[in-house]
């Protein structure tokens, strides 16, 4: 195990003072900018069936047909939908013998029913549905070849002049023209059209006859969508990351109509690429609200989320929980963690957050495969938790509701929005955040209390926002263990809204929280405010997402600024993710590393939503400094001491930074670190030059090697602070200091904290 020395340079300078100017920003995108609008893809279901879907559409295939759903947003009461089912094929009037589909397999993102000696082959895209039929052999009879295809829609025909469009006001369905293509490449132009409720498909008899087979038949089902329509079709994102793969996954939902809203995944890889298809989750009904956290030991992702469904006649109010595999994607278990009978579509259980562990480590005894929902439970006028794991048989449970904060109808005071931290570390700590309101005020404050990934509260809740803001909300908070960070907005005595953050450190062994000063993360002015803030937490620096929204010109953009974890003294300038004209329910979510298990790294994920025609998801990766430490040899090794080396640059901020050993011989017994401020001398002794012992640890040798990871605070005063490191091994065999014989030491270097 690698242990994290948090260089002590704090108390060697002077803190930072109150920022009169904003710094420069240290963050620094990591690959190009994904678009979530990119991803697609078919899953197979219980049933047997398909889902497939893009960025705009869903699509079902049962073997039979298929049926096309496009996302047109909350603007249409009810989704809309074509489904089309092959009838007959003919050639000048002479119908082809059509087999039974003798199967359903799936080839990439593309879906065959085997119809003997034609195929029916679907290619899922970004942008809809690729029907074609592949003949394989030339086909009896003269003329034209014709497809008819039984159609089912609910939307009218709108437009026949270039393929077929069949929507409503705010969009529908497009169906292409048709094309013929053969196996030299060569192509023509087919026909189609709606004839007595069935899609007539067409190829000219003269390229039929002289094609070379295999001969292919193929319109594009697709998504139109109405001019000056936007709808808030894709939102609401978060993502996790997971150590073993280095992939996140980023959860989000699709709104197909008012009364139908999907809930999405994507893998995204450390390059910046989409991993695999689209995770289409089993929900139904109004899905909102999803959220995810990683269980590192199990490779896996909890996702849960809230839903309004109908089941026999009764609309439901229920808590979802689905499990990802990060190697495949594939939804491996789906569960109800709670129900409640409704008698309208409000739902009665709502903001589910969860905490996953990232820790597997010796220093924590719990079995490393645990996780914690947090949810409001309205009936019950209570903030729960359920503790969730697996036993030793792989076996899944979930524990009883616990209560964390109940409503009192004496002081008229209510809880709502839970959130917790998104990974335990080592220990399996986590923190609960909360919103408490009071009925006859505009006052209003987040509490807290920390929970261990077992499901022990650890009481009594204190209060984090010492604030003088009035209708704080939208809070966040994450961190493991120790630390924790939170956020939340509130408006001012200027009525102008901005975000304010505090760090918590907690005891281990009591839960006790210690909350230090509240800090202003933005700054409002006159029609700007900032609203629906993100944490994402590294031991070194947390990182702030926020939407900046001008109300006198309607833009707004979305930023990310950085924090020192342990002051939350802001140590750089903002850096702008996106900017435009957005809705006001539009979200950002930021996470690192340190959410799926990885302690010692310096990147991180923001997501966010922009809606407009379509709507979509867009993830941006980010570095957290921009690698501008420097490193010097300053020689004075001696004996058998190793090389040195090191991983990362000593910037501000950094939780990635290390020295290492390497080289060191198979009898050396034990490796000290030592760090020395302020440029000291060397001690001279024999050959060897020792840095002063200001700051020294042991490190475990393994392999010949030492590593020693140092978390650098997030602070502008060090930059340009020199820090010397030095190893010292216990070599039995060697003795070039004869005062102390049995010592070797490797060079002085001299690291020079940048940003």
């Amino acid at each position: 195990m690698r242990v994290p020395l948090l260089l002590p340079i704090l108390f060697l300078v002077p803190s930072v003072p109150a920022q009169t100017s904003e710094l420069p920003t240290t963050i620094h995108p990591a690959a190009a900018a994904a678009s979530i609008r990119d991803s697609h893809g078919a899953q197979l279901q219980p049933d047997g069936t398909w889902k497939a879907g893009g960025a705009d559409y869903r699509a079902r295939f049962d073997g039979r047909g298929f049926v096309f759903e496009p996302a047109l947003g909350a603007r249409v009461p009810a989704t809309q939908r074509l489904a089309t089912q092959l009838a007959s094929i003919e050639r000048g009037g002479a119908a082809v013998e059509l087999g039974a589909v003798q199967g359903v397999a799936q080839a990439g993102t593309t879906l065959v029913y085997d119809r003997g000696a034609i195929d029916e082959r679907f290619a899922i895209g970004a942008q809809g549905v690729e029907l074609a039929y592949v003949f394989e052999q030339p086909l009896a009879g003269s003329g034209d070849l014709v497809v008819r295809l039984a159609l089912d829609t609910t939307l009218p025909l709108a437009d026949a002049s270039s393929g077929l469009r069949f929507e409503r006001a705010e969009g529908g369905v497009s169906i292409g023209g048709v094309t013929g293509i053969d196996a030299d490449g060569d192509t023509v132009a087919g026909s189609i059209a709606l004839e007595g409720g069935e899609l007539v498909l067409r190829l000219p008899g003269a390229f039929v006859d002289a094609a070379s087979y295999p001969l292919v038949l193929d319109p594009l089902v697709g998504t139109s969508f109405g001019v000056s329509t936007n709808g808030n079709d894709d939102w609401k994102p978060d993502a996790a990351f997971d150590a073993t793969s280095g992939d996140y996954l980023v959860v989000w939902q699709r709104t197909f109509s008012a009364s139908d809203i999907d809930i999405r995944g994507q893998r995204v890889a450390d390059t910046g690429a989409l991993t695999g298809a689209t995770i289409f989750f089993n929900s139904a009904g109004v899905a909102q609200n999803p959220q995810v956290a990683n269980v590192n030991r199990k490779n896996a992702w909890a996702v849960v989320y809230q839903q309004v469904s109908t089941l026999l006649g009764q609309t439901q109010s229920t808590i979802e929980l689905e499990i990802v595999e990060s190697a495949t994607g594939a939804i491996s278990y789906t569960t109800r963690l709670d129900v409640e009978i409704i008698t309208d579509t409000t739902p009665v259980l709502l903001d589910p957050d969860v905490g996953g562990e990232g820790g597997s480590d010796p220093l924590y005894l719990g079995p490393n495969d645990d996780f914690v929902v947090v949810y409001n439970d309205e009936v019950a006028d209570q903030i729960v938790m359920r503790h969730c794991w697996w036993d030793g048989a792989a076996v899944f449970h979930a524990s009883s509701a616990t209560p964390l904060f109940t409503d009192s109808p004496v002081t008229f005071t209510s809880y709502s929005e839970p959130r917790i931290a998104r990974s335990a570390g080592v220990y399996g700590r986590l923190l609960v955040a909360v919103r408490r309101t009071a009925l006859l005020s505009t006052a209003s404050s987040v509490r807290g209390l920390m929970v261990d990934v077992e499901g022990t509260a650890y009481f009594p809740a204190v209060l984090l926002s010492n604030s003088s803001l009035t209708s704080i909300g939208n809070l966040d908070v994450d961190g493991f263990d120790r630390r924790f960070v939170a956020a939340w907005q509130g408006v001012d005595a200027n009525n102008n809204t901005r975000i304010q953050i505090c760090s918590i450190d907690a005891n281990i062994s009591t839960g006790a929280l210690t909350v230090k000063p509240t800090v202003d993360a933005t700054t409002p002015s006159l029609f700007i405010n900032q609203i629906n803030p993100a944490v994402g937490y590294s031991s070194s620096k947390t990182w702030i997402g926020y939407r900046d929204s001008n109300s006198l010109l309607g833009t707004s953009a979305f930023r990310i600024k950085g924090f020192d974890s342990g002051t939350c003294v802001a140590c750089e300038g903002a850096l702008t993710l996106d900017s435009g004209t957005f809705a006001a329910n539009e979200y950002i979510a930021v996470a690192t590393p340190t959410s799926g298990g990885a302690y010692y790294d310096d990147r991180g994920l923001a997501c966010w939503s922009v809606t407009g025609l379509g709507g979509d998801i867009h993830a941006q990766l980010l570095k957290n400094n921009a690698q501008l430490g420097t490193v010097q040899d300053l020689g004075g090794g001696c004996g058998t001491g190793g090389t040195v080396g090191f991983a990362g640059a000593p910037s501000i901020g950094s939780s990635w930074f290390y020295p290492y050993l390497q080289g060191l011989p198979p009898s050396a017994a034990a490796c000290f670190v030592n760090f020395a401020f302020g440029q000291p001398g060397g001690i001279a002794c024999g050959s060897c030059v020792w840095i002063p012992f200001q700051v020294a640890y042991s490190q475990p040798i393994q392999g010949g090697a030492v590593s020693a990871p140092v978390v650098i605070p997030c602070d502008p005063q060090l930059i340009g602070v020199p820090v010397d490191v030095q190893f010292t091994s216990l070599t039995p065999l060697a003795a070039p200091c004869p005062q102390f014989p049995g010592f070797s030491i490797s060079n002085r270097w001299r690291m020079t904290i940048g940003q």
